[in-house]
């Protein structure tokens, strides 16, 4: 009897124990923030877009200017085989397309913050130029038409109306090219003089090799000499040397 009351009591001490031991609460779950799932994806895929549409336009641009680069190659060496009286209209469609290149060349640097190439043999102002005036891009759509009398009209009033402006010294080159094409040297000389008051101009070697093939045309052999050698003088990287030294070559002037 006494056995049987001491299980009892056993019994009952570990059943209270058990009852008595708190249970351990589980880990509380973190509360995640509310995330815009659809935004976050129409925003990741925008950027995606504009920064493969950008990839393209900078693509496309780099590709001219490559096309660009050959081209002109390929003209400057053309030109050092013909004689003068088949090389003018070359030389002007290598300055329109240097103008090409400077705009291109702006282009990409709007958008890259490091150069993309580099043109050998063109000289480029220090600052970079604004895009063309509507005045200026009238009067050489009139020049590339051979409209050249208008062209100098043109030109004359840009530079008249708009005295500050960066295309100034090209507006004084253009002007003498329009002369030299009308077969007015004289006119044409004191155009191309008129761009090397512009110390930062990209058109100084272009004048400077012009002048000569102005005092060839005038008869002044000996002039025109001297205008090739202040080029390689002056400007001895210019795309015009190769051409300046056949003339000087032909006059027999030693270099």
């Amino acid at each position: 009897m006494y056995r049987k009351n001491t299980n009892f009591w056993r019994f009952a001490l570990l059943l209270l124990m058990s009852c008595a031991i708190p249970h351990k609460e589980g880990p509380k779950e973190a509360l995640l923030p509310e995330i815009d799932v659809l935004q976050m994806k129409e925003n990741t895929e925008a950027a995606i877009k504009i920064s493969r549409q950008t990839k393209i336009d900078i693509d496309a641009v780099n590709s001219r200017l490559s096309e660009l680069e050959r081209v002109v190659v390929d003209i400057q060496n053309t030109i050092a085989a013909l004689p003068l009286a088949r090389t003018e209209e070359l030389e002007n469609s290598i300055v329109l397309l240097n103008e090409e290149l400077h705009t291109l060349k702006r282009v990409v640097d709007g958008k890259n913050k490091y150069p993309t190439f580099t043109t050998s043999g063109i000289r480029k102002k220090q600052a970079l130029l604004p895009d063309q005036p509507p005045a200026y891009k009238k009067a050489s759509l009139l020049f590339n038409r051979k409209e050249f009398i208008e062209a100098i009209t043109a030109f004359q009033k840009f530079i008249l109306d708009k005295p500050q402006s960066s295309y100034i010294d090209d507006a004084w080159y253009w002007i003498g090219e329009a002369h030299y094409n009308l077969g007015d040297y004289t006119r044409s000389i004191s155009s191309y003089q008129r761009v090397f008051s512009f110390v930062q101009t990209d058109k100084g070697d272009d004048a400077q090799f012009k002048l000569g093939l102005c005092y060839l045309r005038l008869g002044d052999a000996q002039q025109a000499g001297s205008e090739f050698k202040k080029l390689s003088v002056i400007y001895p990287e210019s795309e015009y040397i190769t051409r300046a030294k056949l003339e000087m070559d032909k006059l027999g002037i030693q270099q």
